[in-house]
């Protein structure tokens, strides 16, 4: 059985990706207790997006997690937000983002750019607009946790809903065409 704190709000978050043709979608759900230590839960439905990578729209669950915050009327006052996903690249990169990656001109210590970096700079901005402490935290996916369940479904829903444009410009690879030498008479 889980255990929620008053004055914590929880976000649960999933991305998904599905392929032919590759479309990404996402899952979230507000939980939170009110005064009399009630459960209550909102999920929020969005929309895919074409050719969003697993990886994009985990992150971008996180960013419109936070986000939406302020559209729920959450009648609570919290003093942390605990953003529970299933995606270690979100856990084990977020403090690079925040942290190394916007110092180094979101290049690596290779001088790479760094993966998806629109998508970072949109979660460090999101971060700073909740005014209280973020901890974004792991937990297993596909677990028995009807939480976690409820976003993962709901995100490979919204996979398959109306599509979004791309979240981030699609990189085309073009076959290296080279001309044929011509021949000397």
């Amino acid at each position: 059985m889980k255990i929620f704190r008053k004055h914590t709000l929880y976000i649960y978050t999933d991305g998904s990706s599905l392929s032919k043709p590759r479309r990404g979608g996402i899952g979230i759900r507000y939980i939170y207790l009110d005064d009399s230590e009630n459960e209550h839960r909102i999920d929020i439905e969005e929309e895919g997006n074409i050719s969003g990578t697993n990886n994009q729209m985990e992150l971008k669950a996180v960013i419109e997690g936070l986000k939406n915050i302020t559209h729920q009327n959450i009648p609570i006052n919290y003093n942390l937000v605990e953003i529970r996903t299933d995606s270690k690249y979100v856990v084990d990169n977020k403090n690079n983002a925040f942290y190394s990656w916007s110092k180094n001109k979101w290049t690596n210590k290779n001088g790479r750019p760094i993966e998806n970096a629109i998508l970072w700079k949109e979660l460090n901005k999101q971060i700073k607009k909740v005014k209280c402490i973020i901890a974004i935290v792991w937990g297993k996916g596909h677990s028995k946790d009807i939480d976690n369940k409820a976003v993962d479904a709901a995100a490979k829903l919204s996979a398959k809903s109306i599509l979004a444009p791309p979240i981030v410009p699609v990189k085309l690879r073009r076959k290296n065409l080279r001309t044929k030498p011509e021949l000397e008479v």
